[in-house]
């Protein structure tokens, strides 16, 4: 589940930044690349701490992208434009996945593509905070792994902060910090070579 959890949230990053406008599928044209600290909190159903994780992020769209946790555990995931490697360095093992956009709408974390009609997909609400503005996002879908997203924005309408509730009933925080819009981002931040000496796993299910 923490891989769908992670998935779902690469995905709405994608595919927003500037959030609070008519119809979210504008703002895909303003995104290039987004980086950010984060910070991961899972909920169970009581509303108890499960977990929490510490790390760094980075994206450029379409399809590029890469999630580095560094506390408790070091795992990073990185996706170059094709494939989604993820690279768990205390197992030694890398999984590696195809990135196939000719299933976009299948699961959340294929929703890489420029210009994607989220109103097709899911039922949109505006909201509002204390200290900014949100978005609540519901899938259309029965067959979603997930429940709802609400996406929050600071004052300036930039993403710092994310809560899913999955299937399940868990609830994931995402808080965001040090947040750049559209930073220049090297190529080789989304490049990746397993290293020696570690089990390698192909997913072909979408090849």
């Amino acid at each position: 589940m923490r891989l769908i959890r992670f998935t779902i949230i690469i995905s709405f990053i994608f595919l927003t930044a500037s959030v609070f406008a008519a119809d979210l599928d504008n703002v895909l044209a303003n995104l290039q690349s987004y980086s950010a600290n984060f910070k991961e909190t899972v909920l169970g159903e009581k509303k108890h701490v499960i977990s929490e994780s510490f790390g760094t992020m980075a994206l450029v769209r379409p399809g590029h992208f890469r999630w580095d946790t560094t506390k408790p555990t070091a795992q990073k995931i990185i996706a170059d434009g094709h494939r989604l490697y993820i690279y768990d360095i205390d197992l030694a093992q890398v999984t590696i996945k195809k990135l196939d956009v000719a299933h976009l709408g299948d699961s959340p974390a294929l929703l890489l593509a420029a210009h994607q009609n989220l109103n097709e997909k899911y039922h949109i609400q505006n909201c509002t905070t204390t200290s900014g503005k949100c978005f609540e996002l519901t899938p259309k879908s029965t067959q979603s792994d997930f429940k709802h997203i609400v996406i929050f924005t600071d004052v300036d309408n930039v993403i710092d902060a994310m809560r899913l509730v999955d299937s399940l009933g868990q609830e994931t925080n995402i808080q965001f910090s040090h947040i750049k819009m559209n930073p220049t981002l090297s190529a080789t931040l989304f490049q990746f070579k397993p290293p020696k000496n570690v089990d390698v796993i192909q997913d072909n299910a979408r090849a």
